[in-house]
């Protein structure tokens, strides 16, 4: 179970903000680039339960890890059938392993470094003074997006096909997604007027922000739908 938490971390941070590079004939690297140093320490964390070391390269826009390692990278190309065309790694069409979808605890990971990665929690004031929610889960790759509403759904939350993302909507599904999934420990978000605060702070203050009659309400229209009404 312990070496599936691992490749479960690794898989989900190379199919976000990472990637596999070629270089020359048999040259592998695995790569993860982010602006959260937090993502990135993370990252070295999970290469070391490979027994790998790696260090953190400051970018003009982002920080980076860059680890030569053409086992593992070999390895996770195979684990998730990744194939090469043209010369170039084609992370795109990478599927998620069965180990990991036919196991919630796994899924529930996989979707915290998802949300961490490429997630934000959007939370903002209306000018009719009320509030946008909702929790996004980003990506271009279809396919990619199927998945993570296919996992979601495992564990009981539910989700929008948008152009680009996945959105989570509804009080219910923000405290599920508190309970079971989160982010992880010291994720900031990166852009924006919300830039430096914690995730967590601000899916904290997004729930905490629904009245009593919203969250009642968030729940009658979730069984409307449910009914078909």
């Amino acid at each position: 179970m312990h070496e599936n938490l691992s490749w479960t971390k690794l898989i989900a941070y190379i199919l976000t903000d990472g990637s596999i590079k070629k270089e020359g004939d048999d040259g592998l690297y695995l790569v993860f680039y982010n602006k959260d140093q937090n993502l990135l320490s993370d990252f070295q964390k999970t290469l070391n339960e490979f027994d790998l070391s790696s260090t953190i390269t400051q970018h003009e826009n982002n920080f980076q890890v860059r680890k030569g390692c053409k086992q593992l990278a070999t390895k996770l190309m195979e684990i998730c059938k990744i194939p090469i065309k043209d010369g170039r790694v084609k992370k795109q069409a990478a599927e998620i392993p069965s180990f990991i979808l036919e196991d919630k605890e796994l899924i529930k990971l996989f979707l915290k470094v998802v949300a961490s990665a490429e997630g934000y929690v959007k939370f903002t004031k209306n000018k009719n003074g009320g509030y946008a929610r909702r929790i996004t889960l980003g990506s271009t790759n279809e396919r990619f997006k199927n998945f993570y509403m296919h996992m979601l759904e495992q564990i009981g939350i539910e989700s929008r096909m948008a152009k680009n993302e996945i959105k989570i909507y509804g009080f219910d599904n923000f405290l599920k997604f508190k309970d079971e999934i989160g982010f992880i420990d010291g994720c900031r978000v990166v852009r924006g007027p919300k830039k430096g605060m914690f995730k967590k702070d601000l899916l904290d203050s997004m729930i905490s922000s629904f009245s009593d009659g919203q969250r009642e309400r968030s729940r009658a229209n979730k069984s409307l739908v449910k009914s078909g009404s």
